[in-house]
């Protein structure tokens, strides 16, 4: 199998927005929440020179499709509705 067919596991940080580690749920400040989305491991590199499409979904709506970013890292903004959000 070829490098470039091997997804490498994605790094996400939320930029503003603080863990809850005894609920596990993010308590984002704001009406969205700011993300950084990073590949890592050994076949980041490669996967990054590939071009591609970011799909972010807020549980089943597909909120964003847009080209990749140049580069290794995007940062993206989901706007938040009410109570618990499931955001991928």
């Amino acid at each position: 199998m070829a490098e470039q067919d091997v997804s490498p596991p994605l790094k996400l940080e939320v930029e503003n927005g603080t863990w809850k580690d005894a609920e596990k749920p993010w308590d984002v400040n704001g009406e969205a929440v700011n993300l950084v989305a990073r590949p890592s491991g050994e076949t980041a590199k490669a996967f990054c020179a590939q071009p591609g499409t970011l799909h972010v979904f807020r549980g089943v709506k597909r909120m964003k499709e847009e080209p990749a970013p140049a580069g290794c890292e995007a940062k993206v903004m989901v706007p938040l509705g009410s109570g618990v959000e499931l955001i991928a």
